[in-house]
């Protein structure tokens, strides 16, 4: 199974258990954001009580895209703090 740009997957149960977005789709989402980068790890995981894919990027920023709908949920590290106020309940 090529997970493509040297990504990789983490967590319970096979990909194919994963949302409508795979780790393919996930990576092209994180890279458009941060163009010039390159992908250091990418797992699954929770947030916010959804499923999401965690991209780790060359940067050092880590984006949370939500599996469901292809949503980033949160951007974090490298001096980026965003949370997407849809799925932040706090």
């Amino acid at each position: 199974m090529d997970m493509g740009a040297g990504g990789h997957t983490h967590g319970h149960g096979a990909a194919t258990e994963a949302g409508p977005v795979d780790e393919a789709s996930a990576i092209q989402i994180a890279l458009e954001r941060y163009p010039g980068t390159t992908v250091v790890e990418s797992k699954t995981g929770m947030a916010y009580g959804v499923q999401v894919w965690d991209i780790e990027l060359s940067n050092g920023v880590s984006i949370e895209i939500d599996q469901a709908n292809g949503e980033i949920v949160e951007i974090s590290g490298a001096g980026e703090d965003w949370e997407n106020p849809a799925y932040d309940n706090d």
